[in-house]
């Protein structure tokens, strides 16, 4: 049985946890992110759609999974205040949807939009197969689901302005990718009791050794990059992220769940930091 223990969190939201239990944090993860794929010239629509997007998708997914709980079960902050809050949110992602879909149809050009409509087939099938319990390594899915929606926009742009698939564009796609997938892991790593509490399945629990694959690959990608043609400013980017994430899975299993999340999230908030320094440059 799972320690329940590990898993309790305050009943009490603290100010620090209202930007993750209110999936906005993973918006402004997703579209600091695209603003750096697409060196901050992408434009408003496309900025303001994907961050809907996924706040969303992330949304629906905790409410999904707070009326599938008991009440014994809902022992993280975002699934307690999914269930308490379950009709407004409702209300809320009803209209911020109907806002979503008439800023992608007024400001998106038509590949945009059926770039767009197939990312979202996608991304349902994820939900259906996690919601039914189909034995999928849920973080391998999470990641490669949002990479794809964060680069969804910036090949048009690329192809628009500048010529930098190979020096700038993979690398960071790759980064991206690998950083997904690392915050992904250490988190299903730090609840896998929960992720058993749910019947949910993951490499946390199906591959335990997958955290040390995670962590090497995040360091031999780090050491290729440092030795190939690549922006300073980008590296230094990638490496804090990827040294932080390495860091809190080795000093940070003391921590709460909720504090073990929100500081494996924070990190990937970084590239707002690139992003201030380019407007202002």
């Amino acid at each position: 049985m799972p320690d329940e223990s590990a898993l309790s969190a305050p009943a009490r939201i603290r100010w620090w946890q209202w930007p993750n239990v209110l999936a906005l944090d993973a918006a402004l993860i997703a579209v600091g992110w695209q603003q750096v794929l697409a060196m901050g010239g992408l434009g408003l629509a496309a900025a303001v759609v994907l961050g809907l997007s996924v706040w969303l998708v992330y949304t629906a997914d905790r409410w999904l999974d707070a009326r599938a709980l008991r009440p014994d079960q809902l022992v993280t902050a975002r699934h307690r205040f999914a269930r308490r809050w379950q009709k407004e949110i409702i209300l809320i992602w009803g209209t911020v949807l109907v806002a979503d879909v008439a800023i992608a149809l007024g400001g998106l050009s038509r590949e945009q939009l059926q770039a767009g409509f197939a990312l979202l087939g996608v991304t349902l099938l994820y939900a259906v197969a996690v919601h039914r319990r189909w034995k999928i390594p849920k973080e391998l899915l999470v990641a490669g689901i949002f990479t794809a929606g964060v680069c969804l926009f910036v090949p048009f742009h690329w192809g628009e302005h500048c010529n930098c698939m190979h020096e700038w564009g993979y690398p960071m796609l790759n980064s991206l990718f690998l950083l997904a997938l690392g915050n992904c892991v250490i988190i299903a790593f730090r609840e896998r009791e929960l992720d058993q509490l749910m019947g949910r399945h993951s490499l946390a629990r199906r591959w335990p050794l997958s955290i040390w694959l995670i962590i090497g690959l995040l360091a031999v990608h780090l050491i290729w990059l440092a030795g190939a043609h690549f922006s300073q400013a980008a590296f230094a980017l990638v490496a804090a992220c990827s040294l932080g994430l390495i860091a809190l899975q080795t000093l940070g299993q003391r921590l709460s769940p909720e504090v073990f999340r929100v500081l494996a999230d924070s990190l990937l908030l970084l590239p707002w930091v690139w992003v201030g320094l380019y407007f202002w440059s």
